[in-house]
C-alpha cells in the first residue's frame, strides 16, 4: 500500500452485519488513499472471518478477548497516516468528510482532535460530547499525537474514554474542535442496552475523570455533580444497582489514587466546557436588556450553564426539562414546565453544551415558542 492520508480504526465484538455493512460504504469511497483497521474484540459471530473473505483491503487484528475501547489503542498502533480517524462498527463518513478532515489538520497546526458532526439515521444528532471532548464513534486525531498520549485510557473499558484523551490532548497543547461539516453517521443499533451496566460504567469513569482532570477549586463541585447526575439518570432508567456499584468503585478509586492528579489547568478546563462562548453569549444577551431566562432542557454542561448566567446578571428562573425528570429542583433551580414568552426581558437558554444536542433542542425549543428569545450556548467552532 502506497503512503494512506488517512487511517480509520474501528474496534468490533460480535457486530457482523452493522460491520458488513460500514465496511462496504467505506471501501466504495474515493477521496483520499485510506488504510482501513478493524479490531476485533474476540466476536463468535464470524464477524473476523467476514472481513477476511469479503474485504481483502482491510487489515484485520484478532485479540483473543474484548479489551473494550482500548481495542482502539492497538489499532492507532498500527496506523500508517497522519492522521487516524476513530469509527464504531455501526458509523461511517459521509461523502467529502474525508477530504474536509485532512483539509481541517491542514490548516491548524494546533488541531489535535477534530469532532465529527454525528448525525442519527433519524437525523437527531448523536448525544454526548462537549465543545472541548470529541464523540468516540467520528473523530479524527493526529497519529503521532495520539500515540505519544498513550491512546485511551485502557483501565476505563467502556465510556468516558474520549474525556480522558481530550483532557490530554488539551494539556499537551493542541486542542479539540468539532466540525459541522465533516458528517458521520451513526447507525446505532435499536436493541435493548443493559442500563445497570451502562450506569456502572459512567458513574465510576466520570468520578475518576473529574478527580484526575479537574481544577483543585472546583474538583469537589464536579464529583459532587457527578454523583447528582447520575443518581438522576439511575432513576430514570431504574438503574440504581448499576449506579451504586459504579459510585462504589469510583469512590474507591478516588481514595487509593489521591496523590495521582494531574489537574487541568482553569483554562483548559473552560476549553472542555466552551466557557468563553458560553460566557459571551450570555453577556451580550445581558446588553440586550435580558435578566431572566428559563433553560429548556436537562443535558451536559447544565451546571455550568446555571453558573455563568448568575454572573451575568440573568437570574435562571425554571428549568424546563426535556423528558420527565424525578426533581423539584436542580441546583437551586425549580424544574417545571412553565415559560412566559411575552416578557421583554426573558429569554429560553439552551440546556446543553453538547454541540449537536443542541442543535436539537434549539430547533425544539423555537417550534414549542415561536416568540420567545432562543439562545443556544454552544457553537460548531
Amino acid at each position: 500500500m502506497d503512503q494512506p492520508a488517512i487511517s480509520i480504526v474501528i474496534p468490533n465484538l460480535n457486530r457482523r452485519e452493522q460491520l458488513r455493512d460500514t465496511l462496504g460504504r467505506l471501501t466504495s469511497l474515493n477521496e483520499l488513499a485510506k488504510q482501513i483497521i478493524v479490531v476485533d474484540n474476540g466476536s463468535t459471530d464470524g464477524a473476523d472471518t467476514l472481513v477476511e473473505e469479503q474485504f481483502a483491503q482491510v487489515e484485520l487484528i484478532r485479540l483473543k478477548q474484548n479489551i473494550g475501547a482500548a481495542a482502539r489503542n492497538i489499532g492507532l498502533q498500527r496506523a500508517k497516516a497522519p492522521i487516524t480517524l476513530m469509527l464504531d462498527n455501526d458509523s461511517y463518513p459521509a461523502e467529502g468528510t474525508l477530504s474536509r478532515i485532512h483539509e481541517a489538520f491542514r490548516d491548524d497546526r494546533y488541531l489535535g482532535v477534530l469532532a465529527c458532526r454525528i448525525r442519527l439515521l433519524n437525523e437527531r444528532h448523536e448525544s454526548g460530547g462537549l465543545p472541548g471532548v470529541f464523540v468516540g464513534c467520528g473523530a479524527a486525531m493526529r497519529t503521532e499525537l495520539a500515540q505519544s498520549l498513550g491512546g485511551y485510557p485502557e483501565d476505563f473499558g467502556y465510556y468516558v474514554e474520549e474525556y480522558d484523551l481530550a483532557c490530554r490532548v488539551w494539556q499537551s497543547g493542541f486542542q479539540v474542535r468539532w466540525c459541522y461539516d465533516a458528517l458521520v453517521y451513526h447507525a446505532k443499533s435499536p436493541t435493548e442496552r443493559n442500563m445497570n451496566r451502562i450506569l456502572y460504567f459512567l458513574t465510576r469513569n466520570n468520578l475518576r475523570l473529574w478527580h484526575r482532570y479537574s481544577p483543585l477549586e472546583c474538583r469537589h463541585a464536579m464529583l459532587k455533580e457527578t454523583v447528582r447526575r447520575y443518581g438522576v439518570i439511575s432513576r430514570l432508567e431504574r438503574a440504581r444497582w448499576g449506579y451504586i456499584k459504579g459510585l462504589v468503585a469510583g469512590m474507591r478509586d478516588i481514595v487509593t489514587t489521591y496523590r495521582r492528579r494531574t489537574e487541568l489547568t482553569q483554562d483548559q478546563f473552560d476549553a472542555v466546557y466552551g466557557m468563553a462562548t458560553v460566557r459571551n453569549k450570555l453577556q451580550a444577551a445581558a446588553r440586550s436588556g435580558i435578566r431572566i431566562a428559563a433553560i429548556f432542557g436537562w443535558g451536559k454542561g447544565l451546571e455550568q450553564i446555571i453558573a455563568a448566567a448568575n454572573e451575568a446578571g440573568i437570574e435562571p428562573h425554571a428549568i424546563i426539562p426535556d423528558r420527565p425528570l424525578p426533581l423539584k429542583c436542580f441546583t437551586g433551580v425549580a424544574v417545571k414546565g412553565e415559560f412566559d414568552p411575552s416578557r421583554h426581558d426573558g429569554a429560553i437558554l439552551i440546556g446543553s453544551l453538547s454541540p449537536g444536542v443542541a442543535i436539537d433542542m434549539e430547533s425544539e425549543a423555537n417550534k414549542r415558542w415561536p416568540a420567545a428569545n432562543v439562545v443556544r450556548l454552544t457553537e460548531f467552532a
